[in-house]
C-alpha cells in the first residue's frame, strides 16, 4: 500500500535525511524544523516471513527514547543490532509473540532538537503526531501499536485521531493526558473494564458501604480531573485541597463493582508505596531516571517542566488545555482497542481517572498492585508491566 500524507505537516515536513541503524549509527531523521533520534530493536520480519507486528513506545515528560530500556527486550527475539564472531545471531527465541520495537525521543527531548528561532511555535500535539508518523514512514512501517506513558498519552491520542488507520491499538500507561471528559457521555457497562484486579469480598463489602451510589449513565461536565491536576501536578501539591474526597468521588462514578470496591489509599500512602519506597529500594534505577530527565535540555530551555507551581505560559500546559480531545472526539475517529495501565500507588495520575476514562472510551483498565511501581515506568515491575502490555495488545 502507498502511504499518503495525513496532515499538512507530512508534506511540509517530510524526512530529508535518514541515518539507518544498519550502518551502525543511531537512527536519525532530519525534518524541515527538527531532527528526531529514535532507536529500534527486534526483527521487522516474523518467523513465517510476514511483517512482524510493531510497537512504538512513547515516553513521558521526564523521559526520552531510553525510558523503556527494561521493557523492550521482553518483546523481541534479540536486542543485539549486529552479529559478531562468537556471538549467537539472536538470543533464544521468545516463546511468545515477537514484535519490532521503535522508541522515539519526541522533539525537544533527549537528542531530538527543534531547529527554529522560536521552538515553542513548532511545539504542539499536532507536531508530535506528525513526527511519529514521519518515523514510521522512515522505517517503512505501515501500522503500529502505541504504548504511551504519561505526557506521551498526548502523542498517542493525537496520532490515533490524525491517522487512525496507522494505529492498531492504543495503550495508555499512567495517563489520561491528551484526553478530556465529554460534558455528556454514555458510560459503558462494567464489562468494558475487563482486566482490573478484584479486591477481597469482605474488604469490598466494607468499602462499598462508604462509597456514594453510581452516577447516572449521563452526567454533567466533569471538572474533577482538571481540579486534581491544577492542585497536585501543576500547583505543587497544594495542602489545602481535599484529594481524598475528590478521588473518592471519581471512584464512586465507576460502573465496575470491583473497581468501586477497591480499598481507598490516600495520597501520602501512595507516595510512601510509590516513589518514596523506590528511592530507597532501587537507588540505581532512580538515579538513571534522574539522569534521563536531565538529558532533556531543550524542553527545559523552552520553559517546560519547571518546578510547581507551573507557569500558565508553560508550553506543555497550553497543549493540555488547548489541544486535548474529548473521549467522544477520539472515538469518532479511532475505533480500535484502547487500554489503560496504571499502578495502584501512582500519585501523579491516579488510577481512578484512568479507570473512568477507560469506561468512557469502552476500553479496559489494568490496575497494577501496590509496591510494584510509582508513576515512572522505569520503576514498574518489568515482568508485571510487560505482561499487562501483552494482555492489552493480544487480548482476543
Amino acid at each position: 500500500r502507498v502511504l499518503r500524507p495525513h496532515s499538512a505537516f507530512d508534506t511540509r515536513r517530510r524526512a530529508i535525511n535518514h541515518t539507518s541503524a544498519t550502518t551502525g549509527g543511531m537512527p536519525l531523521i532530519k525534518l524541515d524544523d527538527c531532527s528526531l533520534e529514535y532507536f529500534t530493536c527486534g526483527s521487522k520480519t516474523a518467523e513465517d516471513g510476514s511483517p512482524a507486528p510493531v510497537i512504538t513506545w512513547v515516553h513521558g515528560a521526564g523521559g526520552n527514547a531510553f525510558t523503556f530500556w527494561a521493557n523492550t527486550p521482553g518483546f523481541v527475539t534479540s536486542s543485539v543490532p549486529f552479529h559478531a564472531p562468537g556471538l549467537p545471531e539472536s538470543s533464544a527465541p521468545l516463546s511468545k509473540k515477537a514484535y519490532y520495537c521503535i522508541m522515539i525521543s519526541m522533539r525537544g527531548w533527549g537528542g531530538s532538537r527543534i531547529h527554529a528561532k522560536d521552538p515553542v511555535q513548532v511545539f504542539s500535539a499536532a507536531h508530535f503526531a506528525a513526527d511519529l508518523l514521519a518515523v514510521l514512514d522512515a522505517e517503512g512501517v505501515e501500522e503500529t501499536a502505541l504504548v504511551c506513558h504519561s505526557f506521551g498519552g498526548t502523542v498517542g491520542v493525537h496520532t490515533a485521531f490524525t491517522a487512525p488507520e496507522r494505529v492498531t491499538a492504543l495503550v495508555m500507561v499512567s495517563t489520561t493526558f491528551g484526553l478530556l471528559f465529554s460534558e455528556s457521555a454514555e458510560v459503558p457497562t462494567a464489562a468494558c473494564v475487563a482486566t482490573a484486579h478484584h479486591a477481597s469480598t469482605q474488604a469490598a463489602q466494607q468499602h462499598m458501604a462508604h462509597l456514594p451510589p453510581p452516577k447516572s449513565r449521563v452526567h454533567p461536565q466533569d471538572r474533577l480531573q482538571k481540579d486534581f491536576l491544577e492542585a497536585w501536578n501543576f500547583g505543587g501539591m497544594k495542602q489545602d485541597f481535599d484529594y481524598s474526597k475528590l478521588l473518592a468521588q471519581v471512584q464512586g462514578r465507576l460502573s465496575d463493582d470491583a473497581l468501586r470496591a477497591r480499598p481507598f489509599v490516600d495520597m501520602d500512602g501512595r507516595l510512601q508505596a510509590g516513589c518514596y519506597l523506590w528511592m530507597k529500594k532501587a537507588p540505581e534505577v532512580w538515579n538513571l531516571r534522574t539522569l534521563l530527565h536531565q538529558a532533556n535540555v531543550q524542553v527545559k530551555e523552552m520553559g517546560c517542566m519547571a518546578p510547581p507551581p507551573r507557569s500558565a505560559e508553560d508550553p506543555m500546559l497550553k497543549i493540555y488545555y488547548d489541544e486535548s480531545k474529548t473521549d467522544a472526539e477520539l472515538r469518532e475517529k479511532f475505533l480500535g482497542p484502547i487500554s489503560f495501565i496504571c499502578p495502584a500507588d501512582d500519585a501523579a495520575v491516579p488510577w481512578e481517572f484512568c479507570a473512568l476514562m477507560a469506561e468512557r472510551l469502552g476500553g479496559s483498565i489494568d490496575v497494577m498492585e501496590s509496591s510494584l511501581g510509582d508513576h515512572s515506568v522505569m520503576m514498574f515491575s518489568p515482568a508485571e508491566f510487560n505482561a499487562s502490555v501483552r494482555s492489552a495488545l493480544e487480548r482476543v
